[in-house]
């Protein structure tokens, strides 16, 4: 299937190019860029195994999109 469809690709494509294509920020009603602390997944990337990362992640997470996640 990839060799059939390779004359149909063009690519790659920067991620910024990518987003600014597809997902442009000027459509999207009242956007607001998140205001990240500095440094607040340090105790997500620090972790050892991929499930130890979850409650820390969603912590860090919570605060630009609780809608999205459950307390």
């Amino acid at each position: 299937m990839g060799q059939e469809m390779k004359n149909f690709l063009v690519g790659p494509m920067p991620i910024d190019k990518f987003l600014e294509e597809f997902f442009p920020i000027s459509k999207i009603q009242n956007y607001q860029a998140p205001l990240f602390e500095q440094n607040c997944y340090d105790e997500t990337v620090s972790c050892r195994m991929e499930s130890a990362a979850y409650i820390p992640f969603v912590s860090a997470m919570y605060p630009h999109c609780p809608f999205l996640i459950a307390p």
